[in-house]
């Protein structure tokens, strides 16, 4: 039995928990400084599954909470020195199932979206949970229970993290883990087009930017 997850990763996932406790993670200490050490491996509460990350990107978001804090909020606070680990760009492979999960099974690859919401909230009733009037409040005496990973909750710079059932999406098997690790981000972009728009494929559109003088044409 190995004593961190560094050293069972050595082996195929073959358990449904690790069977260490302790994982590697970034955490951030203060404005600017990241760092790499031992957290303890999270445990799914229910409808929530434990993911080994396989796959991470680094999103410009990402340095904005690593450098100044926003939109980053844990315990209702800037998240400086508080054992924070950002990232919420990542898929990887389901290690663990919660109290009452069954929507999806271990070993299954998945990637992630960030957002879960209160579910109480005008908002979220709207199916607007990325704008959860709740923001935040998930912390001892004022949890709303949302969640959002790498700003109020543990993200991905990490091995392990927890997620809940809402903000999974199955990998198909020909998607490489990077192209997976992106597959949301791609999401909001098609989000923006599709529903705020009302583009659909084959139509004709102009992309206007701001421009270059130097341009030749």
């Amino acid at each position: 039995m190995g004593t961190t997850l560094a050293e069972e990763l050595e082996k195929p996932l073959e358990v449904a928990v690790p069977l260490a406790m302790r994982m590697l993670a970034w955490t951030l200490g203060k404005p600017g400084e990241l760092s790499l050490g031992h957290k303890q491996v999270p445990s799914p509460d229910r409808s929530e599954v434990l993911i080994r990350i396989d796959a991470v990107a680094i999103c410009a978001t990402d340095l904005e909470v690593i450098a100044n804090g926003p939109p980053a909020l844990i315990n209702g606070t800037l998240p400086f020195d508080q054992g924070f680990t950002p990232g919420h760009e990542y898929m990887g492979t389901v290690a663990a199932l919660g109290p009452g999960v069954d929507e999806y099974k271990v070993g299954e690859r998945v990637a992630v979206e960030i957002h879960s919401g209160c579910g109480q909230c005008k908002r979220c009733r709207s199916g607007m949970y990325t704008s959860c009037t709740n923001y935040g409040r998930n912390y001892a005496g004022n949890d709303k229970g949302h969640r959002a990973n790498g700003f109020t909750t543990n993200g991905g710079f990490a091995q392990y993290a927890v997620n809940h059932v809402n903000t999974l999406v199955r990998v198909p098997d020909e998607m490489s883990d990077e192209e997976a690790a992106l597959a949301v981000t791609a999401g909001t972009s098609m989000y923006g087009f599709i529903e705020l728009g009302g583009l659909l494929a084959g139509e004709k559109v102009v992309v206007i930017d701001p421009g270059r003088s130097d341009c030749s044409r």
